[in-house]
């Protein structure tokens, strides 16, 4: 229903639970309802579990995207090649990009997480420092379209001019929510957006 291949599924061992209760929950003596939950890694310790059901309960709704273990930021290694990376918020948008074929993308989780990003970024650039590699990747910066996601790429592309790597603010889902709609929307037309977005990131 996501419009996802079981290459990309299998290429970041993205799995299914039919009824999975929190761990945390359990260790703190709380007996969570089990439920149907697609379940992202995002690190080697930690992973996303997001409830799959069509029509969740008004009471669940905050439970609908739960993080186990230490924050992560999902393919973050992608930051070890010189290469176009887009930047996008959810670990599915990241997935639906890299879906087309055409680009590496990075999910940060959440907004929240643009100083770990920052964190691991100069991990990798002082690994290619030290190694005696270049490091020149380019950042497409496509966060969500609204208040919190305007004000989160301005704070990102401040760090990221700061750092002195280059990046663009890039619209990759017009007319969509965000890169996972666009991709089940039209898979052609988001890939030659994202091809386009590549040629020249800049327009």
């Amino acid at each position: 229903e996501r419009g996802l291949s079981l290459e990309i599924a299998e290429r970041f061992k993205v799995g299914f639970s039919s009824n999975w209760a929190s761990p945390t929950a359990i260790l703190k003596g709380h007996k969570p309802q089990g439920t149907p939950r697609l379940i992202i890694p995002t690190g080697p310790f930690s992973y996303i579990a997001r409830d799959s059901r069509d029509n969740i309960p008004e009471g669940e709704q905050s439970y609908k995207k739960m993080k186990e273990g230490p924050v992560h930021i999902f393919n973050v290694d992608a930051l070890n090649k010189n290469q176009p990376i887009f930047i996008v918020e959810g670990e599915i948008d990241a997935m639906s990009i890299m879906e087309t074929g055409k680009a590496e993308a990075i999910g940060l989780g959440s907004v929240a997480n643009i100083n770990l990003f920052m964190k691991a970024l100069y991990k990798a650039k002082n690994k290619a420092k030290a190694e005696q590699r270049d490091f020149y990747p380019t950042l497409l910066v496509a966060l969500d379209n609204d208040d919190a996601g305007n004000r989160a790429i301005n704070r990102l592309t401040t760090q990221l001019n700061r750092a002195n790597v280059t990046n663009y603010v890039v619209q990759i889902a017009r007319g969509s929510k965000d890169a996972n709609e666009a991709l089940i929307k039209d898979r052609v037309q988001f890939t030659k957006d994202i091809e386009n977005t590549l040629k020249d990131p800049d327009n």
